[in-house]
């Protein structure tokens, strides 16, 4: 710690077996509660319009939480008080830098909706009859779920290219009470330090979105997402914190090892 505030530090050179290992079992140990807190973000997301940054951004944040909540907590009151007291940092983050992203992408957001609407008025121009019509009409809602998953993918994409200049760590820094200046200073130093281990990360990640929307898997993309948000925690709590392994792994270690001196003591 300096200057008031924790600095990054430089993790293994193999650092990123270790935060996906470490992400994997924090997924495992809650998987429907990840599952259903990822899916609703995704129908969030999909349903968020206009609003699409804000809740990208939320649930960047709100996956980041669930993996504190995970690590820390092991029973589901503790789980949803601590989540409940989380959750008012990550809407006020989602809203913040939510608002700046679309503020900056306005031109290119007018440039997508307009794109959008020219599309519209060329498909009202065919004739559908209306036999095609209803034999098509119970496929819509899969369709629609289809194209809500893929933005999820996108999303997570997007994650990625954003993940080696530090903005993953931009929420838990400023949850711990960083400036934005600060978070975003501190985000890039911690991603400079450990380059190699985040691109790989990054590369996983990217790899893992084009194999699932490859082969159709588009329901399971909000619990892939959920899993490297898992990872970014493991991957902040390690650069900035110095803590490598999982919190329950760590006391059943603890344990054991109690276990074996009271052994040692009575020989």
């Amino acid at each position: 710690m300096a200057n008031g505030f924790i600095q990054p530090r430089q993790a293994s050179p193999d650092a990123w077996r270790n935060w996906i290992k470490q992400g994997f079992e924090l997924v495992s140990r809650k998987w429907p509660v990840w599952i259903a807190v990822m899916t609703v973000c995704c129908l969030v997301t999909g349903a968020a319009g206009a609003a699409e940054p804000i809740a990208e951004y939320l649930t960047l944040a709100l996956g980041f939480n669930l993996a504190v909540v995970v690590d820390h907590e092991s029973d589901w009151i503790g789980m949803s008080s601590r989540f409940g007291s989380l959750f008012r940092d990550a809407v006020k983050f989602a809203f913040q830098v939510g608002m700046f992203v679309f503020l900056t992408t306005i031109p290119l957001n007018m440039a997508i909706t307009a794109s959008k609407a020219a599309a519209v008025t060329n498909e009202s121009s065919r004739v559908v009859s209306a036999k095609t019509a209803n034999t098509h009409g119970g496929s819509d809602l899969s369709t629609q779920l289809a194209h809500v998953y893929e933005e999820s993918g996108n999303n997570l994409i997007e994650w990625a290219m954003i993940l080696p200049v530090g903005l993953g760590f931009l929420y838990p820094l400023r949850s711990l009470g960083a400036g934005f200046i600060r978070a975003l200073a501190y985000g890039q130093h911690g991603a400079a330090l450990n380059r190699s281990s985040i691109l790989m990360i990054a590369a996983f990640s990217f790899a893992s979105v084009l194999v699932f929307t490859a082969f159709g898997l588009y329901p399971l993309i909000p619990i892939v997402q959920g899993f490297w948000i898992a990872v970014n925690y493991v991957m902040f709590r390690d650069i900035f914190l110095g803590i490598t392994e999982n919190r329950r792994i760590s006391a059943k270690a603890a344990n054991r090892l109690d276990e074996v001196q009271t052994a040692v003591s009575r020989i």
